[in-house]
C-alpha cells in the first residue's frame, strides 16, 4: 500500500522538481479523458463538493502492519529473555550482555512500530477537502486539525508519485502552494486518488477540475456512491467493504491470495477509525456550506444502497 503523504510526509520548502513542471494541471484546461470520482464525494451539490483524502481508501493499513511488527518484536523479546529465565543458555562467552542487547533493541523496535500505529489510530477518521465554486476556494483540512484555505487559481496542480511497500511507482494529483517566486513550495495537500495508471489520475483531476469549472451537471454522473461519513463515523461493515473495494479489480486467483491480508487491514481499519475523531470544519468554512432542499444535484451517502447508508 501506498501511504504517501502520511509516511513520508510530503516534502516542502523546496523547488519545483523538473517532473512537477512537466506534469503541471491547468484549471482551465479541458482534459478528453473518463471522469473517474474514485469514491471520494462525502456530499455534493451546486455549490460546494466536499471529497475525502488521498489516503482514506487505505485507512487502517499502517495500523494492521505496525501492530503485527509490533507483536513479533515483542514475541522476539520474550522469547530471547526466556532463554536467560529457563536456564537454556548459560552466562558463557558473554552471551547474556548479547541476549539483553537483543532484547532491548526488539523493544525498542516494539515501541517505534506503536508509535508509527498513532500515524492513523486518535487521529480522525478523514481530512476532508472542500471545494467551493462560489467562492472559487479549497479547504484542506490537515493532519494537525488546522485547515487550509486557499483560492482554487492559485493553487499549483500537478501529477505526483508515490511508492507502495512492493516497490511500486503510483500516481497521484497535487495541489501545492508555492511562494511569491512561483517555484519554491510552500505546502502540499493530494486529492483522493492513488492508482498504478497515469490516465486514472488525470480522469480523477478532470472530475474536479470540471466540477469547479463547469459546475455539478458536468461530472454527476460520474457519482455512483457518497461515501456514508458526514458527521459519523463509518461502521465496521464499511470498513471492510471498503478494503476490500481496493482489491475489486483483482483477478481471481490474487483476490483470493489478498483476502487473509485485506481482512486483518479492514480490523486495522476499524480500530483507527473507532479510535479516531470526526473532523469539523471551523465556523467559517462551514458557513459556506449551506444547501438548497430543491437542488438537483444534491448528493450524500442517501443515494447508496440500503446497506452502504
Amino acid at each position: 500500500m501506498d501511504s504517501t503523504g502520511i509516511l513520508p510526509k510530503f516534502r516542502v520548502n523546496r523547488p519545483l522538481t523538473a517532473r512537477e513542471r512537466e506534469k503541471h494541471l491547468q484549471q482551465k484546461k479541458r482534459l478528453d479523458v473518463k471522469l473517474i470520482s474514485q469514491l471520494c464525494v462525502i456530499r455534493m451539490n451546486s455549490r460546494w463538493l466536499e471529497s475525502v483524502d488521498r489516503n482514506y481508501g487505505t485507512r487502517g493499513f499502517i495500523t494492521m502492519l505496525s501492530l503485527v511488527l509490533a507483536a513479533f518484536s515483542l514475541y522476539a523479546m520474550f522469547m530471547l529473555l526466556w532463554l536467560v529465565i529457563g536456564g537454556s543458555v548459560p552466562n558463557e562467552n558473554s552471551l547474556w550482555p548479547v541476549i539483553f542487547t537483543c532484547s532491548a533493541v526488539s523493544f525498542l523496535m516494539a515501541l517505534t512500530f506503536l508509535w508509527i500505529t498513532r500515524k492513523e489510530v486518535f487521529r480522525y477518521t478523514h481530512y476532508p477537502l472542500l471545494f467551493d465554486r462560489v467562492h472559487r476556494m479549497v479547504h484542506v483540512f490537515r493532519f494537525d486539525g488546522s485547515v487550509l484555505s486557499v483560492p482554487w487559481d492559485d493553487v499549483y496542480f500537478t501529477l505526483g508519485r508515490g511508492a507502495s511497500l512492493a516497490n511500486m511507482t503510483n500516481w497521484d494529483v497535487r495541489g501545492m502552494v508555492l511562494d511569491a517566486d512561483g517555484s519554491t513550495v510552500r505546502e502540499t495537500f493530494a486529492l483522493a486518488i492513488v492508482t498504478g495508471s497515469e490516465e486514472n489520475a488525470l480522469g480523477h483531476w478532470e472530475f474536479i477540475r470540471r466540477y469547479m469549472e463547469e459546475g455539478a451537471p458536468a461530472v454527476v454522473d460520474a457519482v455512483p456512491f457518497c461515501m456514508p461519513i458526514w458527521n459519523k463515523k463509518e461502521t465496521g461493515a464499511f470498513s471492510r467493504e471498503r478494503t476490500f473495494a481496493n482489491q475489486a479489480q483483482a483477478r481471481g486467483g490474487l483476490w483470493l491470495m489478498m483476502a487473509p491480508f485485506s481482512f486483518l487491514e479492514s480490523l486495522g481499519r476499524s480500530l483507527a477509525m473507532a479510535t479516531s475523531q470526526i473532523p469539523q470544519w471551523p465556523p467559517e468554512v462551514a458557513a459556506v456550506m449551506t444547501t438548497d432542499p430543491q437542488d438537483p444535484y444534491n448528493r450524500d451517502a442517501s443515494i447508496n444502497p440500503p446497506d452502504l447508508q
